[in-house]
C-alpha cells in the first residue's frame, strides 16, 4: 500500500479518537463530579536513511484528563458534599481498592453505611464509614460527620466519623474506564 495513505490514515484515526473524546465530555457535561478527557497527538518525524524527514505521522498519546473543579451547586440536601479547592474523597471500589472522586451525592444505605452516588463505600479514617440510626446527619466544613440520636435534644450532635480527605499528587493520578480516579 502507498506510504501517502497510511500517514493519511493516522491523521484520519487521531481526528477520530479526538471527536470520541469530545462526544463522552460533551455526554457527561451535566455528570456531578465528571474529569474530561484531553485528546493529545503529537508528530512522528520519519527519517529515511542519512537525509531528511520524509513523512510525519500523527501519533495519539496517552490521554490527558482535566482534574479541575467545576462549579459548586447548592442543592439543599444534607449529604451532598463537595471539595471545595484541593482534594478528593476517598472510595472503596468494589474489587476493595481505593480510589478518589470529587461527586458528593452521598446516601445511607439500608445497613447503615455511606455510599456516594453509584453506590460504593465512602471511607472514613478507619475504613468504610457506618452511621447509626439518627433523626439527623450533619457533615462539617472538614467532612466531620455528626448525629443526633433518635429521640435527643437538637443540642446533641455526636461526631461519627470524619469522611476521608485526601489530596495526592496530581501527575500519579490516572483516570480509568469507570471514571473514577487512581
Amino acid at each position: 500500500m502507498d506510504r501517502a495513505l497510511y500517514i493519511s490514515m493516522t491523521g484520519a484515526k487521531h481526528n477520530m479518537l479526538e471527536q470520541a473524546a469530545r462526544s463522552h465530555n460533551l455526554a457527561n457535561v451535566s455528570t456531578v463530579g465528571f474529569k474530561a478527557d484531553l485528546a493529545n497527538a503529537m508528530s512522528m518525524p520519519i527519517k529515511s536513511g542519512d537525509g531528511y524527514n520524509s513523512r510525519v505521522y500523527a501519533v495519539t498519546q496517552t490521554p490527558a484528563v482535566d482534574l479541575s473543579s467545576g462549579p459548586l451547586i447548592e442543592t439543599g440536601r444534607e449529604l451532598d458534599v463537595a471539595v471545595d479547592g484541593d482534594g478528593w474523597i476517598a472510595i472503596q471500589t468494589n474489587n476493595g481498592d481505593e480510589a478518589y472522586t470529587r461527586g458528593g451525592n452521598l446516601s445511607v444505605d439500608s445497613f447503615g453505611l455511606l455510599r456516594n452516588e453509584r453506590g460504593l463505600l465512602v471511607m472514613g479514617n478507619s475504613g468504610p464509614i457506618a452511621i447509626p440510626e439518627a433523626e439527623k446527619i450533619e457533615v462539617g466544613v472538614d467532612g466531620t460527620i455528626s448525629v443526633r440520636a433518635l429521640g435527643q435534644g437538637p443540642e446533641t450532635l455526636v461526631a461519627v466519623d470524619r469522611i476521608k480527605l485526601v489530596n495526592p499528587d496530581t501527575s500519579a493520578l490516572q483516570k480509568q474506564q469507570d471514571g473514577l480516579i487512581y
